[in-house]
């Protein structure tokens, strides 16, 4: 309602916060002021909250109250019900009937019959270690968690109404599980499915052909594995490999381009400049590879994740280290190597990557458009001071572009400096010159990777794209809108075996037998 919005986004802002920090019976006496906005009348039910961090269950507090024989709506009685100073809730009539008491005598009569809630404001493992100890059997149904980060909300919210696994942590026993009053218990043996998505050149496959059969370390994760790749070299070594994927330790779904797809492909290429980009081709391919799965199957995945044969991982994954991956539009991306996301936002990002891709061809050194309210929502890291920003002639602000400075500097110098980043990019979509500045090491001559590239003479041209930039950037035009979190624990490596041990035998360094020799592309260039 507009006095609501007014009342919180106005003048009368900091009074809010300022009872937001105190007893919650401030609030609710501030919230009762606002009854009147409310189109339906005045609401039966009020809560106050003095802590932000508190994932609250309303289905368990009804239950709870109805149990104890307090009515939400109707009679005179006068109850609240509290968890500890943190959360005190109040009804109408209550409300009604205290209207007139001074603040600490409503205080101290709220108190005093307040139902007081049990399983109320721990963590969740700190409930199970409660109820462990307890040698409690039955399920748990708290009113309200304290979540450490907002982050943990959405993780919350997963476990409760979407039987998503809580943690692998001991204690929390999937016998006695977290419940909401009036829905279905989850069931144990409810099974999450997971697509392993391998879009690539098979680099170095025996690295990552043990963890591939034990890739999660959930139970409930089942998952399939869909390679797309290179026609294959005849070699021992790359037919073993192969074996083992196909073989019911990872029971992969395997596909090599054929002569039409690397032409393809090879199309691709020459739109977005760069022979690295072309993985993006091998991984909508992959893609698609999915999706026939999944017609066939009659049954969408709940994962995606993108993966490659190179990738170092130290440990099986766990669900537990990626809590808004169940519900939130946001992807967890170890740059552009492997990245894994919910099946909505996999298809937001996927389906039409190719096109849009292609659409953002030419040069690199260019202005694109940027969302930096987004850009702030998403924080520092990735690949964010990749892209190019319009030099707005701030010490401040070059300095963090050029990845220098401590964390936090970053998005500090955007805000600082937004209105005149974004007013240079107004200026820049009118055609009116605008000097530009990014991070990226083609653009600093003063960096080791610089001289290392021009040392083979190797520096990119100006239209050929960067797959690390690129990956940022499409995620962040992404409609709606998705997020990237960066991929939990250690930093991934690459093995250093990937460039001498493949198992691809792809055009023009190496043309498969029966195909055009010269290859077609090779003559063009000479040409």
């Amino acid at each position: 309602a507009k006095a609501a919005k007014n009342l919180v986004n106005g003048t009368h802002a900091r009074v809010i916060w300022a009872a937001v920090r105190a007893w919650p019976v401030e609030i609710l006496r501030l919230s009762w002021q606002l009854r009147g906005v409310f189109p339906g009348g005045p609401p039966h039910l009020a809560c106050g909250f003095s802590d932000p961090s508190i994932f609250f269950v309303p289905e368990n507090l009804f239950f709870r109250l109805e149990s104890a024989g307090l009515k939400i709506e109707g009679g005179s009685e006068v109850f609240s019900a509290s968890c500890g100073t943190r959360l005190l809730c109040q009804t109408r009539t209550g409300a009604e009937a205290l209207a007139e008491l001074a603040q600490t005598e409503a205080a101290a009569q709220l108190q005093a019959r307040a139902l007081r809630l049990p399983d109320c404001l721990q963590r969740p493992e700190e409930m199970c270690a409660s109820s462990r100890s307890a040698g409690r059997k039955m399920p748990l149904q708290p009113v309200a968690f304290h979540a450490p980060a907002p982050l943990n909300l959405r993780s919350l919210f997963a476990v409760l109404y979407l039987n998503w696994p809580l943690t692998a942590n001991p204690n929390c026993s999937p016998d006695v599980p977290f419940t909401v009053a009036g829905l279905p218990q989850a069931r144990t043996d409810e099974k999450i499915h997971a697509a392993v998505l391998i879009g690539s050149l098979l680099r170095a496959p025996q690295s990552t052909i043990v963890v591939l059969g034990r890739l999660f370390v959930e139970p409930q994760v089942q998952y399939s594995v869909f390679v797309y790749t290179a026609p294959l070299a005849a070699t021992d070594a790359c037919a073993e490999a192969i074996r083992w994927m196909t073989s019911d330790w990872i029971s992969a779904k395997f596909k090599t381009a054929e002569l039409p797809d690397v032409i393809r492909e090879e199309h691709f290429h020459e739109k977005v400049g760069s022979r690295h980009m072309r993985q993006w081709f091998k991984l909508h391919e992959a893609y698609k590879m999915m999706e026939e799965h999944e017609r066939l199957e009659g049954r969408l995945f709940d994962l995606v994740l993108k993966f490659r044969t190179d990738v170092e991982l130290q440990a099986p994954i766990s669900l537990a280290d990626f809590p808004e991956i169940m519900t939130g539009r946001v992807v967890y991306s170890a740059g552009d190597m492997l990245f894994m996301c919910n099946r909505d936002v996999a298809r937001a990002l996927l389906e039409n990557i190719l096109h849009k891709l292609e659409g953002r061809a030419g040069n690199e050194s260019r202005l694109l458009p940027l969302d930096y309210g987004r850009l702030l929502r998403q924080g520092e890291g990735q690949a964010v001071n990749l892209q190019v920003f319009p030099d707005v002639g701030a010490q401040y602000f070059r300095k963090g572009v050029a990845g220098t400075a401590p964390p936090g500097h970053f998005v500090a110098a955007i805000r600082k400096h937004r209105r005149e980043l974004e007013e240079a990019h107004r200026r820049a979509m009118l055609g009116e010159p605008v000097p530009t500045i990014s991070g990226h090491w083609r653009f600093r001559q003063d960096t080791e990777q610089y001289a290392t590239w021009k040392k083979m003479d190797r520096l990119p041209k100006d239209h050929e794209m960067c797959s690390m930039k690129h990956w940022y950037y499409h995620v962040h035009r992404t409609e709606p809108e998705v997020l990237m979190r960066s991929w939990p624990g250690p930093r991934l490596g690459l093995s250093k075996m990937r460039h001498y041990h493949h198992c691809n035998c792809e055009p023009p360094d190496c043309i498969p037998s029966g195909w055009p020799v010269p290859w077609p592309s090779t003559k063009r260039k000479k040409k």
